[in-house]
């Protein structure tokens, strides 16, 4: 897509991830199971929100079959040994981060995250772990978040993927208007409490 000159991002598929087989199902029971324990341990709220999360085809694949993998050994991110999200907001930076496949698509994950209650990790920590029994993840920032940290201990029971986005962009993404991307945090944004009250119904 063309627009003042600037080549867009264009979005070529969105996948949602199914919970119709026994396994899925499973998964997603166990995911409302922390939601409630962590609402309970923080005065009724779960703080859940969305995460988007970049790499490369062969990454999201593994991820949606087999769930997210981060141990001790693995180099520190920015913000700490953990699964780093970025926040529906900051969208542009999850697609800055995935890679190209051989067609030349990119792909990102959607996902719900449960949040809790969040402490600051500075940039650079070596971190792997909540602080202390108070918190339940970490972010970059209190005040407005680009990247959520949830830590290897919690990944595959706080966080559960629902899309996967396939998009097509230009090598050099600095700079460029993802514009179909946005439309979808958007959407997402708007629509995200209907989308909670229907899947919960659907899948209790």
């Amino acid at each position: 897509m063309q627009s003042a000159g600037v080549l867009d991002a264009s979005v070529v598929a969105v996948h949602r991830y199914l919970f119709s087989g026994w396994t899925r199902h499973a998964t997603w029971q166990a995911h409302r199971i922390i939601e409630k324990v962590v609402a309970e341990k923080c005065g009724g709220n779960a703080n859940v929100g969305w995460g988007w999360y970049g790499g490369s085809r062969d990454l999201i694949c593994r991820t949606v079959l087999h769930g997210f993998f981060c141990s001790r050994s693995d180099h520190p991110g920015p913000y700490g040994i953990g699964v780093h999200l970025f926040s529906s907001n900051h969208s542009f930076d999850c697609a800055r981060s995935s890679d190209p496949d051989e067609n030349g698509l990119r792909h990102i994950l959607i996902c719900r995250v449960i949040l809790g209650k969040r402490e600051l990790v500075p940039f650079g920590s070596k971190q792997s772990s909540p602080s202390s029994r108070e918190f339940d993840s970490g972010v970059d920032s209190l005040v407005n978040p680009k990247r959520f940290i949830i830590w290897s201990s919690d990944m595959n029971s706080h966080i559960l993927p629902l899309f996967v986005v396939s998009f097509r962009a230009p090598a050099n993404l600095r700079g460029k208007k993802l514009r179909k991307l946005i439309l979808c945090v958007a959407l997402f944004q708007i629509f995200q409490g209907a989308f909670n009250r229907v899947l919960l119904l659907l899948l209790q």
